[in-house]
């Protein structure tokens, strides 16, 4: 008998042991009323844990009080009877609150808290914001019917606001404006004075007068040049000789394709002209004409002090298809006194009215 009583009292002092081990942490929390509650407190421990409180030897005492600063914790520790003590101070009790429970969750199961999905704590997530007085006394005041009291003009005091549309203008890009250029079609005239070197025998001086139209890149014009007289010797009897001139029309067309520099073009043209003359130190002298053909290629420079007013200074190659060769009588006897080379230059000074 004695002996079933024994086991009987060993049998309890286990089940005892063992209830006593499985208690959950123990935890006291005291906080103002402003602050979470305790079960707020542990049901953040146990999310944190995975959503259970394991067996523990933690036993653990928050206080927190107010200061001039916002709130402090004083928080309490004892595990396996080894103690332990931690002050935090915040401006807000629920992030004490919520330091607390991750605090105790690392204590209890750290390996537990690693494997929780991080997310923010229930305990410090903002209230919402309470309405302002006017709006709440407006939405807790019963609803009153509106009677009218007489009949006539409407009531437009509940008529909705009228919409007034703003628009933002869009901001400006930034850097220098864009260079805007004129691409109208426009006519000019003008006029050019020669220095003509190769088309007769000796370098002469000439005129020209244009007309034309175009763009800033591009224009064509047509142009009638005059030239001499210029004086032709014959190398066997220099007192032979023949006075010579030139009359030309020449189309032209004119490009300037940079459009930061416009005041630099080429141009190239086609020509048709007659060199005309007539002996001198024969008996007999005699007039003399043979036309022409040739092509053009130059270079010009213009400068514009006004937009309808430009000076240029223009230089062009001369090429002639069919080179003229002027010859005297003299005796019976043909003294060859000027042909025409292969290339000639002409160098000019020109001024143009544009409209």
């Amino acid at each position: 008998m004695r002996r079933v009583s024994t086991a009987a009292a060993l049998l309890f002092a286990l089940l005892s042991s063992s209830a006593a081990s499985a208690q959950p942490s123990a935890l006291r929390w005291s906080a103002p009323p402003e602050c979470p509650r305790e079960a707020a407190v542990r049901a953040e421990v146990a999310r944190l844990l995975g959503g259970a409180w394991p067996d523990s030897p933690t036993v653990a005492e928050a206080e927190t009080t107010r200061t001039e600063m916002g709130f402090r914790l004083v928080l309490t520790t004892e595990t396996d009877g080894v103690p332990g003590e931690r002050t935090i101070e915040g401006e807000r009790c629920e992030e004490l609150a919520a330091a607390t429970a991750l605090i105790l969750a690392l204590m209890i199961d750290p390996v537990a808290v690693t494997r929780v999905e991080p997310e923010p704590s229930p305990l410090t997530r903002p209230p919402a914001p309470a309405p302002p007085p006017r709006l709440a006394a407006a939405l807790s005041a019963p609803v009153r019917p509106r009677l009218a009291t007489r009949v006539g003009a409407p009531d437009r005091s509940f008529e909705p606001e009228r919409v007034v549309e703003i628009r933002i203008p869009e901001p400006a890009p930034s850097g220098p404006p864009a260079r805007v250029e004129d691409e109208t079609l426009g006519g000019f005239v003008g006029a050019v004075g020669l220095l003509d070197v190769g088309t007769l025998p000796g370098p002469a001086p000439g005129v020209a007068l244009e007309a034309g139209f175009g763009v800033p890149l591009i224009d064509g014009r047509l142009r009638a040049t005059f030239l001499g007289p210029s004086a032709g010797l014959s190398a066997e009897n220099p007192g032979v000789g023949v006075e010579l001139m030139a009359l030309t029309l020449e189309a032209r067309g004119c490009v300037r394709p940079i459009a930061e520099a416009r005041w630099i073009g080429a141009c190239v043209g086609a020509s048709g002209g007659a060199l005309f003359g007539r002996g001198f130190g024969v008996s007999d002298p005699t007039f003399g004409a043979g036309a022409w053909l040739g092509g053009s290629l130059g270079l010009a420079v213009a400068w514009a002090p006004v937009r309808w007013f430009d000076l240029g200074l223009e230089a062009d190659l001369v090429v002639p298809l069919n080179p003229l060769t002027f010859f005297v009588i003299r005796d019976a006897v043909p003294l060859d006194v000027f042909t025409q080379p292969a290339a000639a230059g002409r160098f000019g000074l020109s001024a143009h009215v544009r409209f």
